[in-house]
């Protein structure tokens, strides 16, 4: 009875078997460590680059650099798994030790259904050290050998094995729909030095196993970083091995699949006679690491967690695809740009903490124009802008208060007025004062200044227009018209009518041109055309609805490498503007509009260009 009790008892904890019909059960030897290994479906005999190769393919030594990695792993009813593992690359190759230990305590063990029965434990220790190398770029071998100890119920021996395995590599071009494909194969010998035990009353002799697979990665998604000029690729593989073991029929196949997001993290999918998924996720390094998987096993799923530090990274095959490239011409424009745009910004906020505001307005909106990724710079340039109006507003506001303590209205007249273009928050009182003065003035006293205004805001209002900025040219007409005179009245009613002339025609052009195009579905014409009216009317709701909808139809289909060169191109162009040479810039503009009719830094820069940072014109 004792021996049937021992025989159940090594299947339900993956003891060593003690008879010859019990040569596929499962022991420590067939329960491989590593969560990465369990989310894939055991299929990492080809791919595996880490200490638990000491166990799935000793080859895979020769590239796990250095590296330690360590798994505890609780079992069904209170049983145990343990891995701890070790890699060290030198000249000769690359070592490894570990040990793997399945244990289970308080047993309760009988030799009759009635009987009260004896507590018993169940311990298997496997020792293992393993040596491999590097055989030219694409292949490794390596060997592992180990020591088992295993203590049944009392019943205690120590076997010795080793296993033999290698792996290869294949870099290759474009297969199909698979783009820059690296190919992975392994195999592996288990138990080619058979461990023998003898636990009860007959020696076992662990059986020899053959394991193989192959594996092929490649590229997937990838991004592009504008603040940097690397383009990154995630990579996605699969993978698929077998299991023969001697004395049984047939093959045991796994299935593996992973997909790396941006080299950190890892999801995995994976089947072995079960189903099994995780995730892995890894420092910018590279250098910790932590894996989780979960398994449909028998009796209860099985949460897996593994740790790992890698002190020296491995050397990879060579060809292997890199995770990151990077555009060399694009970073050098970048630095260009970037180093040209400190410079304004380091000028700018010099003006600005000299208190000379107006002063440091170019600079600061080159700086942003330079480096259009960099809030701090917009946000600082935004903030100038608006001291700049408050000084000029508190400015003009001392005038008035000074002239009126005066008694002057002619230069009350004056400074009232020109605050009203500058969008003051007391504006009721300011047509209070000018209702005043006109009251008591005679308008010959008020001619001139009302004149020199009017010439002031008709220049700007001009610019404004021919800029297709028509809102905000109509807005300084409006002001015209609560300081006006009887000699500027002609006048701005003259200027009335040529800014809404201009405003009109150049609506109905653009409306025009936006409707042509939009029935021949070239959005990007379309956008363009909307994105000008929205300019000129900022407040047009149903404008601003109609350029995010031609927008959205764009379908701007690039490849990151031309974003990228797009980029560039606006950098470029970024730089000539900032050096005086606008012809440059607008025709690289137009090249990068062309192509991409919704780039925001290009509209943005396009728009400087025409003139339409016309609130500087306004506060200086």
């Amino acid at each position: 009875m004792m021996r049937v009790l021992l025989q159940l008892l090594a299947l339900y904890l993956g003891g060593v078997p003690v008879c010859a019909q019990t040569s596929g059960a499962t022991h420590l030897l067939t329960r491989g460590p590593g969560a990465e290994a369990a989310a894939l479906g055991n299929s990492v005999v080809p791919v595996v680059r880490d200490p638990s190769a000491l166990y799935w393919n000793p080859a895979g030594l020769a590239n796990a650099g250095g590296a330690v990695m360590g798994e505890h792993l609780f079992l069904y009813d209170g049983a145990r798994y343990n891995f701890v593992g070790l890699s060290v690359p030198s000249r000769l190759g690359a070592f490894g030790m570990g040990a793997i230990q399945l244990e289970r305590g308080n047993i309760i063990a009988r030799n009759a259904i009635d009987e009260p029965g004896t507590k018993v434990s169940n311990t298997q220790t496997s020792l293992l050290l393993g040596f491999a190398r590097r055989i030219g770029d694409y292949f490794a071998a390596g060997g592992t050998a180990n020591m088992l100890r295993f203590d049944l119920a009392g019943n205690k021996d120590v076997g010795f094995g080793f296993d033999l395995g290698g792996q290869a590599f294949l870099p290759s071009d474009d297969f199909g729909a698979l783009r820059q494909p690296f190919w992975s194969f392994g195999a592996v010998l288990k138990n080619l030095l058979q461990p023998e035990l003898k636990l009860a009353e007959e020696k076992e002799t662990f059986p020899r196993e053959l394991r193989g697979g192959v594996s092929v990665s490649f590229a997937a998604l990838s991004r592009a970083s504008l603040g940097s000029g690397v383009v990154r690729h995630d990579r996605a593989e699969l993978s698929t091995s077998f299991r023969k073991v001697a004395g049984e029929p047939g093959l045991h196949p796994g299935l593996g699949f992973s997909y790396a997001y941006e080299n950190m993290l890892v999801f995995r999918l994976g089947y072995d006679k079960g189903l099994a998924a995780g995730v892995g996720l890894r420092t910018g390094d590279g250098k910790f690491c932590v894996d989780y998987a979960i398994e449909n096993k028998p009796l209860s799923m099985n949460h897996r967690f593994t740790l790992s530090y890698r002190f020296i990274q491995p050397q990879l095959p060579a060809r292997r695809p890199v995770a990151e490239e990077r555009d060399e011409d694009y970073a050098r424009a970048l630095a260009r740009a970037q180093g040209l745009s400190q410079e304004h910004s380091l000028r700018g906020q010099g003006y600005f903490k000299e208190q000379d505001y107006h002063k440091a307005l170019e600079p600061l909106r080159l700086a942003v124009l330079l480096d259009p990724e960099s809030s701090d710079k917009a946000a600082f340039y935004r903030r100038a802008l608006e001291v700049a109006r408050r000084e000029k507003l508190r400015r003009l506001n001392g005038e008035m208060n000074e002239a009126l303590a005066k008694g002057d209205d002619a230069a009350t007249y004056k400074s009232a007025a020109r605050m009203l273009g500058l969008k003051p928050g007391d504006r009721e009182r300011l047509l209070a004062i000018l209702r005043s003065v006109a009251a008591r003035a005679k308008d010959s006293a008020l001619e001139p200044v009302a004149a020199e205004v009017f010439a002031e805001r008709q220049v700007l209002a001009l610019r404004m227009a021919s800029a297709g900025l028509d809102s905000d040219s109509m807005r300084l007409v409006d002001s015209l018209e609560l300081c006006r005179t009887t000699g500027t009245a002609l006048g701005v009613e003259s200027l009335r009518s040529k800014v809404a002339a201009a405003g009109q025609a150049s609506r109905a052009r653009l409306e025009a041109e936006a409707a042509e195009v939009e029935q021949a579905g070239a959005h990007g014409k379309s956008y363009r055309a909307l994105a000008a009216l929205r300019r000129a009317y900022p407040q047009d709701a149903a404008l601003e609805k109609r350029a995010d909808s031609a927008r959205k139809g764009l379908r701007v289909s690039l490849s990151l490498k031309e974003r990228l060169y797009l980029r560039r191109l606006y950098f470029l162009a970024a730089i000539q503007y900032a050096n005086g040479n606008e012809e440059g810039a607008r025709d690289m503009i137009a090249e990068i509009l062309r192509r991409d009719p919704a780039d925001a830094p290009a509209d943005g820069l396009e728009a400087a260009m025409a003139g339409a940072v016309v609130m500087e014109d306004e506060v200086r």
